[in-house]
């Protein structure tokens, strides 16, 4: 009994094993690579690094010149570590590198673009043939930021490495975001106090073509 014990243990062990292991090449396949991750993973395919966080699983193609990474659930990261060989796609969206952090939740595809810091939210349905529809754009705010990001990390000190690493980009963005918000505000202003003016300009126009009719009907009245 004893020995039958040790040997189902074994097996498990080498199942979950086998679990996570993940193609050398799969973009040199004749067939799709279907890859799960049962715990936080990281893998090179081409010129990419891909991070999986647990139960995210991924669909990897390979189009001519195109590589296609095609997230069915959970979370991914995707960041170049050499020259690109491939455009790449997630989800038919063509990818903005170097960097990108993607979730999947059911219908819904959230793409983190790591240079603008702007995350865009896609919806999916069988009616628009599974091809994601963008719903919203916005760029984050640093809490924001914080708290799509944390989930791509197990070890607190990378996470703070990884959130120092990117401080200096993000205070550029956000000024260049918050310069760009205060132009379109002083533009909607503009066109606002145009309109009250061009409002005022009718209004004295209709009052003075009002008086000169009047003026013109007292003349014509009183001058027979």
């Amino acid at each position: 009994m004893k020995t039958f014990l040790l040997a189902v243990i074994s097996v498990l062990s080498l199942s979950a094993m086998a679990e996570i292991q993940v193609p050398e090449d799969c973009i040199n396949k004749a067939y799709p690579c279907l890859i799960r991750a049962d715990q936080m993973m990281e893998f090179k395919q081409a010129h990419l690094v891909i991070g999986l966080t647990p139960k995210s699983i991924i669909k990897i193609t390979k189009d001519n010149a195109q590589l296609n990474l095609e997230l069915l659930t959970g979370r991914m990261s995707v960041k170049e570590f050499a020259a690109p060989e491939y455009a790449v796609s997630v989800n038919s969206i063509m990818l903005e590198m170097p960097q990108a952090m993607v979730k999947r939740e059911h219908d819904e595809l959230e793409v983190l673009n790591l240079s603008k810091f702007t995350k865009v939210r896609y919806s999916i349905n069988i009616q628009n043939n599974n091809v994601p529809v963008r719903v919203r754009s916005y760029f984050l705010s640093k809490s924001e930021l914080v708290d799509f990001t944390r989930h791509y990390f197990t070890d607190l000190k990378n996470f703070k490495t990884f959130l120092n690493s990117i401080q200096p980009q993000w205070v550029a963005e956000f000024k260049i975001q918050n310069e760009s918000q205060t132009k379109a505000l002083m533009r909607s202003v503009a066109s606002e106090e145009k309109a009250a003016e061009d409002s005022v300009r009718q209004e004295h126009e209709r009052e003075r073509q009002a008086k000169k009719v009047k003026d013109e009907f007292f003349f014509r009245t009183f001058s027979r």
